[in-house]
């Protein structure tokens, strides 16, 4: 990929899309209980559905391509569990932001990899050179300092479970600044390889 650009200072492109998002989705449910734990610590900025990201980049040279190209990916993988932390989710870092750690498996490791591999020529990727992948699911960023106590204490509260099985990837884009703006699913691509019974179990 390009070297590596800040978010916040990409540009909208042409198809009004500043940032776009490589992700595997948490479910309904799991959706549904982080909303809620936004509701209750006034959280009303954080647009993004419950997720893992896989890869996030800007300016892609061709919209299509990439989508091909990921289409391509998804048709030779097979669903695989996200495992999240079961010690459940905790404040990261001063507490600024938190949420689950998720175990790099070795199907997330390889579908992590050939997801930067594939798009390496087509994007500009916000992440530095040779960066280490740390999945995670965010339940917070708090803006001040107040927001992130409110956040912490009620952290222990969420319950997303021990994970979920991924079965799709799907491309998303933002509009507008972190913090505030809107994500849009803009194509999603299920993955077709069933799993055998001479696979492990999910």
């Amino acid at each position: 990929m390009s070297p590596r650009i800040p978010a916040d200072d990409l540009p909208h492109d042409k198809h009004g899309i500043r940032e776009y998002g490589v992700m595997l989705h948490a479910s309904a449910r799991q959706n549904g209980a982080l909303r809620k734990f936004h509701a209750v610590a006034g959280i009303s900025d954080f647009a993004t559905r419950a997720h893992v990201s896989v890869e996030n980049f800007g300016e892609p040279t061709d919209l299509g391509e990439v989508m091909r190209r990921l289409s391509e990916i998804a048709v030779r993988t097979r669903p695989f569990r996200i495992k999240l932390d079961p010690e459940g989710a905790k404040p990261w870092g001063k507490g600024g932001a938190g949420g689950y750690e998720v175990e790099l498996t070795e199907p997330l490791s390889a579908f992590q990899e050939s997801v930067e591999k594939a798009l390496s020529s087509v994007t500009k990727s916000i992440h530095a050179p040779g960066r280490k992948y740390h999945p995670h699911v965010t339940a917070y960023l708090a803006t001040d300092e107040v927001g992130s106590a409110r956040a912490r204490n009620l952290l222990p509260e969420l319950d997303l479970g021990s994970g979920y099985i991924a079965r799709s990837v799907e491309l998303s884009g933002r509009r507008g600044p972190a913090r505030g703006g809107s994500y849009t699913v803009l194509a999603s691509f299920p993955f077709s390889l069933r799993v055998g019974p001479a696979d492990p179990p999910l």
